[in-house]
């Protein structure tokens, strides 16, 4: 039986930096597991020599192999079993309002060190594009797509929320074109009915594009391009605030590409408001 990494570093002779190195990439993992070797020596301060004669004292025969092991026990750590399980075991757990603020803000600034900013425009450019946005998603996930659906009318595009058990089937029945795009949520493990979402659209040769915490999981291999955001909760299940960041930072990021036309339309729907007198005064 293979030997996890945990299990590797608790049967190995460490030094203290080694040590340091093993603790910090447990303590990061949902941002660890996925760096490469020159990013993980540069996110902990150390040359990458070292972190390769650190992967090669703990038995790892080559660094995919460490890596691998590293995506593998993130994946176990953050389902909603294990991080109850981890909660109730917090010395801190009775300041509930703080742990959890806590966890969504780390959630948003290892979402932010993730980001590929070529990705990122990329994704911007092709949503800007489309003439319909389709989005994909289940459970949880679906509040993300909700969001991005208002934001999105409001910029003026066509958005078509796919939700629920049988999504899939309404995308076989939509009238989808290659002019547009798919957006799937989805994260930890991957739902196959937004994936296999993801491989219909691809194979219709529309452009896809994956809001998710992994750039190998299933969902992520599929699509086109891949936004990176942490979902690890802080007491019983995921929690969405760094994917609704993603969201925030795509449309506003729309938005600023079409400020002209924007503020007039704008203008022109705060008059309409006003006239209809929808807000407390």
């Amino acid at each position: 039986m293979e030997k996890s990494f945990v299990t590797r570093v608790n049967q190995t002779k460490l030094t203290k930096k080694e040590r340091e190195i093993a603790d910090y990439i447990l303590n990061n993992l949902s941002y660890t597991a996925f760096l490469s070797g020159i990013q993980l020596a540069r996110e902990i301060n150390v040359s990458a020599t070292l972190i390769t004669r650190f992967i090669q004292k703990l038995g790892y025969s080559k660094f995919s192999e460490f890596k691998t092991d590293l995506e593998n026990l993130y994946r176990k750590t953050i389902t909603p079993y294990e991080v109850f399980q981890k909660f109730i075991s917090n010395p801190d757990k009775d300041d509930i309002l703080n742990y959890s603020i806590a966890r969504d803000m780390q959630n948003i600034t290892l979402m932010q060190k993730m980001i590929q900013r070529q990705s990122f425009d990329t994704a911007v450019d092709i949503i800007d594009k489309a003439k319909t946005v389709y989005l994909a998603a289940m459970f949880a996930s679906e509040a993300v797509t909700q969001i991005f659906g208002y934001h999105l009318q409001r910029l003026g595009k066509e958005p078509v929320l796919l939700s629920g058990v049988g999504l899939i089937k309404r995308l076989e029945y939509s009238d989808i074109q290659t002019d547009d795009i798919l957006i799937c949520v989805s994260s930890q493990r991957i739902l196959r009915e937004v994936r296999d979402a993801a491989l219909y659209a691809s194979n219709m040769g529309v452009k896809t594009i994956a809001i998710t915490d992994s750039p190998t999981n299933p969902l992520a291999t599929v699509c086109d391009h891949s936004l990176l955001a942490p979902v690890t909760g802080s007491v019983f299940d995921y929690t969405q605030a760094a994917p609704i960041a993603m969201v925030n930072a795509l449309v506003n990021t729309i938005a600023v590409k079409h400020q002209k036309r924007l503020s007039k339309e704008f203008e022109e729907i705060e008059k309409r408001w006003n006239e209809k007198n929808l807000f407390c005064t």
